[in-house]
């Protein structure tokens, strides 16, 4: 019986280390490998790229990684992002992206935005503590420029 039992322990352990060794998206992918484990940022803009001031070329992808700053009895439900305007209206190049979601390459036309100085803009809905939902609003400045082949 005993002998049984340290062979069931044995070919458990070895079963469960062959099977940390499986690949998977996060230990073989470099850009995950690569991004910060997702903990509210103490910048409270929840934007971790592109980082602030990064330059963003138009028609070409640019990767794109949120961690929500919320805390224990709020949640995300998921996010809109995209370029601010004038008057407060904003150009959006990605819609009701999911929380599993939130690190993917985003692309942005030269339609959509203008060259120079501008705030990358992310609206998240969150499950709120007092109400039902919170649309919070997380500015990242970044630059555009038009790439020049398409």
């Amino acid at each position: 019986m005993r002998f049984f039992t340290i062979v069931t322990t044995l070919a458990l352990a070895a079963s469960s280390t062959v099977a940390g060794l499986v690949p998977t998206a996060e230990n073989t992918d470099p850009v995950a490998r690569a991004l910060p484990s997702c903990q509210p940022p103490s910048s409270k803009t929840g934007i971790i790229r592109p980082k602030a001031n990064a330059t963003i070329y138009t028609e070409k992808n640019f990767l794109f990684s949120f961690c929500s700053p919320t805390y224990f009895k709020t949640s995300s439900n998921e996010i809109l992002v995209g370029f601010e305007g004038s008057g407060g209206s904003a150009n959006l190049v990605a819609l009701n992206v999911s929380p599993s979601s939130y690190t993917q390459n985003l692309t942005v036309y030269s339609s959509e935005v203008s060259e120079g100085a501008q705030q990358l803009v992310v609206y998240e809905v969150q499950n709120g503590y007092y109400n039902r939902y919170n649309f919070v609003k997380y500015t990242q400045p970044v630059k555009v420029k038009y790439s020049t082949a398409y």
